[in-house]
């Protein structure tokens, strides 16, 4: 029933059509899966950074608020935050690691019941350092590499900023 394969059954034109045929389509799909998985990356990649950015922006922001206890300016802070597109939740965290404010996006609110949503999200985290009062000459002058985390080892951690993002629209 059934007739086994052999190159002999066809053509010459069909012979070669096929040998040159096949690779060509072989190779273009390698390409192709080559070119999406690489799109795929630098998204998730910019989606990485721009985390990573948020909150570091965020906690450098939030420092006084924190020190100084004031919750409004907090709110007001992740309020204008959470409009941001692909931001689903940001908290910010003080002394003992106790959420001071938090604010969740509304247009994810129905949607985060979903376990296929939560799944999705991708959270970064800043620590909040506790803003310098001094005034020191070394601020004015070009800070190597090395020297700005000297600086960083030397400042009191007094809390930190999540930022939770969505991948929905870097894959949509």
């Amino acid at each position: 029933r059934w007739k086994k394969f052999c190159m002999s059954d066809y053509s010459i034109k069909s012979r070669i059509l096929m040998i040159s045929v096949v690779p060509l389509c072989v190779t273009m799909l390698a390409l192709s899966s080559l070119f999406l998985w690489n799109r795929v990356n630098d998204i998730d990649n910019a989606l990485r950074d721009r985390g990573q950015a948020m909150a570091a922006h965020l906690a450098s922001a939030s420092e006084y608020g924190v020190f100084s206890g004031n919750l409004t300016s907090l709110k007001q802070l992740l309020d204008a935050a959470i409009l941001e597109p692909d931001i689903i939740e940001v908290s910010i965290a003080g002394f003992g690691n106790d959420v001071m404010v938090s604010s969740l996006s509304p247009a994810y609110y129905d949607e985060m019941r979903h376990e296929e949503v939560r799944m999705g999200l991708v959270t970064f985290e800043a620590q909040i350092y506790q803003p310098s009062t001094e005034v020191s000459d070394t601020l004015l002058e070009q800070i190597d590499e090395l020297d700005v985390n000297d600086v960083r080892s030397r400042l009191t951690p007094i809390g930190n900023v999540m930022v939770t993002l969505s991948k929905r629209r870097s894959i949509e």
